[in-house]
């Protein structure tokens, strides 16, 4: 820990000042320019088998030691330390959660693509739907997508665009990056985690929905079940930036460089270049009564 680098959680996404806000503004333009239907399936298509490379969760934690997010306003030091920080946030908001600590050390893992020559414009920041007009609060709006060719498209250029009304967010295209590369690789290789889990990995970085309310035009009730989650995961999220940068009492508890509490269960997780072929289970499921007293601390969406 360095507490000298701690910030007060609510100073962070600063998107209008800082010594990092031009290099920021540049990776949101390239991604809101070719961020696209069309890129985007191709994009599907490419990754989808996992059959580049296998490796464990650690190494691939260790791999995002030399990855920088350029995205990202508020720190300057490599992704590795974000997985351990976000894990210890959450752990210590929900002590009796293993499965939700697991998933604040895996939330970013696919960006281990940019260090398999993707360009970061399509691995890291904030996501959001193609195939239909960005909502106001996407990140730079209103001066990054006047040359997006689906801008110029009448059916992708309106509120739904190629969306039925509530089709649900499972339905949706988003964005290609870390978050929907990560997700897919999960259910690939049928990871044994609660649909929460799954659910958080996929949406985590679509603030334009979890925090700012866009978008509600495409949700379902599902959709609205499982906001809850999503947003408690970007407070313990929040939590973890705010201790600065370090892995906190996490190594300790669950081993760095040997991932001994999870070690058996995590297996042969094969992270992504694109990664992945099988790995054993990670969690078992919820029994009722757990997932009872989980989601009672939650507030319900209605």
């Amino acid at each position: 820990m360095e507490p000298e680098a701690a910030k007060d959680k609510d100073s962070f996404r600063n998107y209008t000042s800082g010594p990092l806000l031009d290099r920021v503004f540049a990776t949101y333009k390239l991604m809101h320019t070719w961020q696209t239907v069309d890129f985007v399936r191709r994009k599907h298509a490419q990754f989808g088998g996992f059959s580049y490379k296998r490796m464990t969760v650690m190494e691939a934690v260790d791999m995002l030691d030399g990855l920088v997010d350029e995205s990202d306003p508020d720190v300057d030091f490599p992704n590795s330390f974000h997985a351990f920080q976000t894990a210890e946030g959450i752990r210590k908001a929900h002590p009796d959660k293993d499965w939700f600590h697991l998933v604040g050390l895996l939330h970013d893992l696919g960006k281990v693509l940019a260090l398999a020559g993707e360009p970061q414009w399509a691995v890291v920041g904030d996501t959001f739907p193609v195939g239909c007009r960005p909502q106001a609060s996407v990140v730079f709006r209103d001066c990054t997508f006047q040359d997006n060719p689906d801008l110029q498209d009448p059916l992708y250029s309106t509120e739904l665009g190629m969306y039925q009304p509530h089709c649900g967010l499972e339905n949706v295209l988003m964005s290609w990056g870390h978050d929907e590369y990560m997700y897919r690789m999960m259910k690939f290789n049928k990871f044994a985690l609660p649909p929460e889990a799954f659910y958080i990995i996929r949406f985590h970085s679509f603030y334009p929905w979890h925090k700012f309310g866009d978008y509600q035009q495409l949700c379902n009730e599902q959709d609205l079940a499982m906001l809850p989650w999503v947003q408690e995961f970007k407070y313990g999220h929040s939590h973890g930036r705010a201790w600065g940068r370090g892995s906190g009492g996490f190594t300790g508890q669950y081993g760095h460089g040997h991932g001994h509490a999870w070690g058996g269960r995590l297996g042969g997780f094969m992270a992504a270049i694109p990664v992945l072929q099988q790995v054993r289970p990670l969690h078992q499921e919820l029994q009722p009564a757990r997932r009872g007293r989980a989601e009672a601390l939650l507030p319900r969406a209605r």
